[in-house]
Order: structure tokens, then sequence, then C-alpha cells
């Protein structure tokens, strides 16, 4: 598969952050679920792929192009959904789409009509009156709307209710029955990303803490839930982190065999969420 997206040693440095080196890939038909904590860089990263944040070091590449030459049409491929809304001045989603979608070379009035009476959304409605839902569903609307190649969603199911957050799931799903697209989302509820992400990035403090294939990253690891007893030097050293309570305690590992042969028979294996990589990852 070709990559849409390539990214090889970026850096961008802030008076107290600094993003990178961050180096990545992603296959075109393909969805990446990035992951971290608040201040992980997540959104950073999301604004430097855009050119909305000016890199210190390092190339971007979208659609085999370089972002530093190409970035007007690398953008005019590019469906963008944020969480800060920053649409909120137009009157309503209606001088929305004429406003804005011209900006778009294959802009479609039809199918963002369609998407707000699919989402109902009240077109003539002032958008600064709609909820914090509302606002997103438009948001998400005229990012479906100008055939984009490549969708970078920051936290598109923020303030949505379970079924609309499934149905947002069902719709990436059919964006992706043409392979040529991608989708990139950072999201704070996993368990979208359970359901529809290929590949997984966890980031903290600015860095790449783990990347690759989300199934091959959850099939590498196993929760273990046992005694304190069992907590010694040596099997301490076998997780990538852990926790205790007045229970017992419970770890992330990617070495089970060997943890196997530290604790008591007492011990509970479970198949990781992608929430329980993220905290243990990021876990101090």
């Amino acid at each position: 598969m070709k990559n849409i997206l390539e990214i090889k040693d970026l850096v961008k440095k802030f008076k107290y952050f600094q993003l990178g080196q961050i180096s990545l890939s992603l296959e075109e038909g393909s969805i990446l679920g990035i992951v971290g904590p608040n201040g992980a860089g997540k959104t950073t990263l999301i604004k430097s792929i855009l050119g909305l944040v000016v890199k210190d070091s390092g190339t971007i590449k979208v659609f085999d192009k370089y972002l530093d030459k190409s970035g007007v049409e690398i953008r005019d491929r590019i469906g963008f959904v944020n969480n800060e809304m920053i649409m909120r001045g137009i009157v309503s989603p209606k001088s929305l789409g004429k406003i804005y979608g011209k900006f778009y070379s294959k802009w479609n009035q039809k199918v963002y009509d369609d998407y707000l009476a699919r989402f109902d959304i009240i077109p003539s409605k002032s958008i600064s009156k709609l909820s914090q839902g509302m606002q997103m569903k438009t948001s998400l609307a005229f990012a479906l709307s100008h055939d984009a190649d490549l969708l970078i969603l920051d936290e598109p199911t923020a303030g949505l209710d379970p079924i609309f957050r499934e149905e947002i799931i069902d719709i990436l799903l059919e964006e992706l029955e043409d392979t040529a697209k991608s989708i990139i989302i950072s999201s704070h509820i996993t368990s979208d990303l359970d359901k529809c992400a290929d590949y997984l990035l966890v980031m903290n403090k600015g860095k790449i803490l783990l990347h690759g294939g989300k199934d091959e990253i959850i099939e590498n690891h196993r929760l273990v839930k046992g005694d304190k007893a069992d907590l010694n030097e040596t099997s301490q050293e076998l997780f990538v982190n852990y926790r205790e309570n007045k229970y017992g305690f419970e770890g992330l590992t990617k070495d089970l065999s060997n943890l196997k042969k530290t604790v008591s028979s007492g011990y509970v294996i479970e198949r990781p969420r992608v929430e329980d990589i993220m905290y243990y990852y990021c876990k101090k």
C-alpha cells in the first residue's frame, strides 16, 4: 500500500513544551488512532500536519508532496474536524457551506445539505445557538462534503451521545470504502478507537511511546491481576507498568510467559483495551 502521510524527525519547540523527534507513516485506506493524556502533543502533531504551526525541523509529506512546498494543494484534499469549533462566528450552517465551501475545489453542496439533514441540523439556525454536539456534527458535515482524501479528526466525538458516536464510526468506515482515503483520529474516548482504528499511536510529553498495528499491539500485551505478594523485584521488571490497590495489583505486560513463572497460580489474565494500553504506557 502507498503511504498517504510520511513524517520524519519532526520537531516543534515551545517555551515549556517540545514535540519530537516524531517519525511515522500512514498507509492509504487505514485509520490511525492517536491517544495520550492532556498535553501529550496530539493536537500539536495534528496542527503540524495541517501546517497550522510552523515546525522547527524535520519533514512532512502528505500525498507524496512536501507540506512546505505544496501546503495549499495538500489542505484542499484534507477534511478537518476540531473541537475548538473555529466556525462559531458564522451565522448558520447554511452560510458556512456558502462562504467556506468555495475554498475547496471539490466542494459538493448537495452532499453537505444531505449530511445536515441526516444529522438533524437546522440549516438556518445560528451556529452559536447550537449545542456542542450539534456544532461538532456541523463541523463533521462540512469536512465530509469536499471529497477529502485524508480526514483529520481532533476529538470528533466530544459532546456527542453514544448513539451518534456509533453513527460517526459507521460513516468513517463508509468513507474507507474508497481505499485511497485515510483517517487520523485523536480521541480521549478510546472505546471508539477499539472499534475502528487500524493503527495506534500512544503519545506523552511530546514523544511517541508506542506505534504500530492496533490488533498486533493488543495481542502482544496482556493485563494481569493478582495478589500483592507476587509483586517482587523480578515480577515488577516484567510489567510495562502496574498499580496496586487494597485487593491486589493490576499490571500490563508484554512478557506473559516469563511473568507466569514468577507469580502464583491465583492470577487473572485479560486482553487489554486501547484505554489500558494508553494508561499503563503513560502512567508515571
